[in-house]
């Protein structure tokens, strides 16, 4: 919800939305391809699976998530694999007018001592309305 705000809200601003191959991407593609947000960079991490809550295999591996963008209006759509072609992805993003998809594929690897957040949601709430004031 937030990121649409500061899509609509805020279109100076570079917007990115990083969002999981197993969440609602979908949705969030036709809205922001619909709207031809200009200032919107969205990276799909695609690993193929629901890796959080135990590794469940989705169809992500199998659809095309850059294919779907297009479809929905992105102006420019990335698949990429190495550090090197997510680099040359994000810099023609951030140099060309959007919406842009960079889709990352990935594997399935959680460190163990992934941290947990510090604080709470209200601390999180304060800091995003302070900095949606700036």
């Amino acid at each position: 919800v937030f990121f649409f705000f500061l899509m609509i809200r805020r279109p100076p601003r570079s917007t990115h939305c990083i969002s999981s191959a197993a969440s609602d991407v979908y949705k969030r593609q036709a809205l922001i391809g619909g709207r031809q947000a200009s200032n919107v960079v969205h990276i799909v991490l695609n690993n193929g699976a629901h890796e959080s809550v135990g590794g469940q295999p989705t169809v992500g591996q199998k659809i095309s998530f850059t294919e779907v963008a297009s479809a929905c209006g992105y102006k420019q759509v990335f698949e990429t694999k190495t550090r090197e072609e997510i680099s040359k992805a994000m810099k023609s993003c951030t140099s060309t007018n959007g919406p842009s998809l960079v889709e990352v594929k990935c594997t399935m690897n959680t460190r163990k001592n992934i941290g947990r957040p510090k604080e709470s949601p209200k601390v999180n709430k304060k800091q995003f309305m302070e900095f949606l004031a700036q």
